[in-house]
């Protein structure tokens, strides 16, 4: 009985102290990746900014997708769009639409929002344009959240430089 009672307090205070560490830890999760594109900011601008032309460059638009809805298409309404890949949807959100940046909300049930920041500025070494993309997701107080948050940069960091890479081929052919 002892052995049981100091295993379970041994669980106890283990479970509180990993729970006071991610309280201490961001509830944001930051990544950022870049590329210089030779083409001029307004075409670049254009493939991002019109979920149709996601299926240009995206990598989940174009081989992945079962069904894309386009919702909203039409001046005056906030485009937004479905995604179907293996019967999980997503819906992609225009939020702010501008020269400087176009901001993209991603919301899957079930997971947290993504808040997809896309800035363009010149770059003068090449005299094309330097394509910044932001990512945010801000995560629940839970431990495993927080402690799962350190690596997600890290993990979907190859999936943000497919896209630029094929950003970058796609604006700069055609």
């Amino acid at each position: 009985m002892k052995l049981i009672k100091a295993a379970l307090f041994g669980i106890t205070g283990l479970c509180i102290l990993v729970t006071l560490i991610s309280l201490l830890m961001p509830s944001e999760i930051h990544g950022r990746r870049g590329i210089v594109i030779k083409a001029d900011s307004e075409k670049i601008r254009n493939q991002v900014a019109l979920f149709f032309n996601w299926k240009n460059w995206q990598p989940e638009f174009k081989e992945n997708a079962d069904k894309i809805v386009y919702h909203n298409v039409s001046m005056g309404h906030r485009p937004n769009c479905d995604l179907t890949v293996n019967g999980r949807t997503t819906n992609y959100s225009l939020v702010r639409n501008n020269a400087e940046f176009v901001t993209v909300i991603q919301k899957k049930k079930g997971q947290n929002d993504i808040e997809n920041i896309f800035t363009f500025s010149k770059d003068s070494a090449t005299g094309g344009t330097y394509v910044d993309w932001k990512f945010i997701t801000n995560v629940k107080w839970y431990p495993w959240e927080k402690f799962a948050g350190m690596f997600t940069e890290t993990m979907t960091a190859p999936l943000y430089e497919m896209a630029l890479d094929s950003l970058k081929h796609y604006t700069e052919t055609h």
